[in-house]
């Protein structure tokens, strides 16, 4: 353990800084060598043959309306799912097993298998089947969340990137519109040292509470934050600076070496992926600032909608039939991008979440086996909040030449933007056009969309809803025999980097 009087920088710089003389890539551990390509299986030919035939114009839809998930309605209308199509896709995802690749999902089997792991996040919301050292953290966050108030902390620097900092932000956003907040928290997921000190300038740091949140304790950008905060703190507080400093990690050791008391460490397991961790210690500092019950409550919201991926049939199955569009939209109609539009302001940081649950899980360019993907994956996710981003980029949606299908999330109690974001929806698929409108006020419509509502934002409707993109892009990943649980770009990306800055 280091020294109180080191400096914190030079301690970051003399462990962070090192880069091995060789660096590692990952081995492929094949867990299904034997599978049919994608493009091969009768029911993709099948689905190729059908929409070559089918006009991109005012085709017929299927009447699939709405669909309902634990709070959440799903609006289908508006898109170029016919019957026939419907049809096609069931066979499909029979062809690909997704029943069987579902219950590995839920039983933690190796579905990870590039890093022979489990992804089994859906275990943190299912109460019943929680193990041991799950309860323990969980009893331990409660704890934590009923005795910081009263020791007098009155503000948190959560201190995290990625997925330790894109869904915690968003808890923290969305339970701030329900409940009012015994502890600020204040985020910092960028290596900016002028941001940093700013923030540091209006904080007291004996009120102060720094939680790290990586679940490898070795990222560069984390660990460098974490530095200038713990020389800001043992600056003010230089003999109990080390009762404020926690950590949230899979990596005792590191945490241990930073300064942190075994008691301030809550655990990570390697079966929890960063970008499906906001169901775990990562929200820590939320728990902090609402209290357990918002947290459950979260969990709850999810817990159904897993019951419902599981257990519901195709036709019903509302993540299936995301996952189905995504896939039709990509492949039959070139769509390169997807948009994600919410129409609540407390759901700002809601695609940059969705950006990262997407493309990290769906931007491989090998299959489960190691072979190269010979098909379109992952598209780009963007988007922003509305009614702001109608005066932005609606304007591409609109009338651009681009096949953009869009993901709206609004809000019916919010009766004005839950009618403006249905408008947009209906303009968009149905076009605007005639013999008296002008070229230039055209709009061509047939741009897609899907609407997924809800009657208020609470903690519960927000788990629903990324646990259903959640499942979402798990079933997208199954057809396109891709694993959907690694990131080996960003995580080689890593070393490539270190190893230019060690040459400079």
């Amino acid at each position: 353990m280091f020294a109180v009087n080191i400096p914190r920088r030079s301690l970051f710089l003399a462990n962070v800084g090192r880069v091995p003389s060789k660096m590692t890539l990952p081995t492929l551990l094949l867990y299904n060598p034997v599978m049919t390509n994608l493009t091969d299986k009768t029911a993709w030919k099948a689905l190729e043959a059908y929409y070559a035939r089918l006009p991109s114009v005012d085709s017929p839809r299927a009447l699939l309306g709405c669909k309902a998930v634990a709070g959440l309605s799903v609006d289908y209308t508006y898109n170029h799912l016919t019957d026939k199509s419907l049809q096609l896709f069931a066979k499909l995802v029979d062809a690909c097993d997704l029943s069987h690749a579902i219950c590995q999902l839920f039983a933690g089997k190796i579905v990870n298998n590039s890093e022979q792991r489990a992804a089994w996040h859906t275990l943190l919301r299912d109460k019943a089947k929680q193990p041991r050292a799950v309860n323990a953290c969980f009893a331990k966050m409660r704890h934590w969340a009923s005795v910081a108030p009263q020791q007098g902390f009155t503000d948190i620097i959560h201190i995290g990137i990625g997925g330790s900092y894109l869904g915690p932000v968003l808890l923290y956003d969305v339970f701030s519109t329900q409940f009012n907040r015994k502890i600020s928290c204040h985020f910092i997921a960028n290596q900016n040292t002028d941001t940093l000190e700013s923030l540091l300038r209006g904080l007291n740091p004996n009120s102060t509470l720094v939680i790290v949140v990586s679940k490898s304790f070795t990222t560069f950008e984390i660990l460098a934050s974490a530095s200038q905060v713990i020389d800001w703190l043992t600056e003010a507080l230089p003999h109990g600076w080390r009762q404020q400093l926690v950590a949230v990690t899979a990596n005792k050791r590191g945490a241990l070496e930073l300064g942190v008391l075994p008691g301030n460490i809550f655990p990570l397991w390697d079966w929890i992926g960063g970008r499906f961790s906001v169901w775990s210690a990562v929200s820590l500092s939320v728990v902090l600032s609402f209290g357990w019950q918002p947290f459950e409550s979260f969990l709850e919201g999810a817990y159904q909608v897993d019951q419902h991926y599981r257990q519901q049939k195709f036709v019903d199955n509302v993540p299936i039939l995301l996952a189905c569009l995504a896939v039709l939209y990509r492949h039959f109609f070139n769509a390169q991008t997807q948009a994600i539009v919410p129409y609540h302001e407390a759901l700002t940081h809601l695609p940059a979440y969705l950006q990262q649950l997407h493309m990290e899980s769906l931007g491989k360019q090998v299959t489960a086996q190691g072979q190269p993907v010979t098909y379109p994956t992952g598209a780009v996710i963007w988007g922003g909040v509305a009614p702001g981003s109608e005066h932005s980029f609606f304007q591409l949606l609109l009338q651009g030449n681009l096949c953009v299908p869009i993901d709206f999330i609004a809000v019916r109690n919010d009766e004005a933007c839950y009618l403006n974001c249905r408008a947009h929806a209906s303009i968009l698929m149905k076009g605007y056009q005639g013999r008296l409108v002008l070229p230039h006020q055209r709009i061509a419509g047939n741009q897609p969309s899907i609407l997924i509502s809800m009657e208020e934002l609470t903690p519960e409707n927000l788990g629903s809803l990324l646990a259903l993109y959640e499942h979402k892009v798990f079933t997208q990943a199954i057809i396109w025999n891709i694993n959907p649980f690694d990131q080996w770009g960003v995580q080689v990306g890593k070393q490539l980097k270190k190893l230019f800055i060690n040459s400079i």
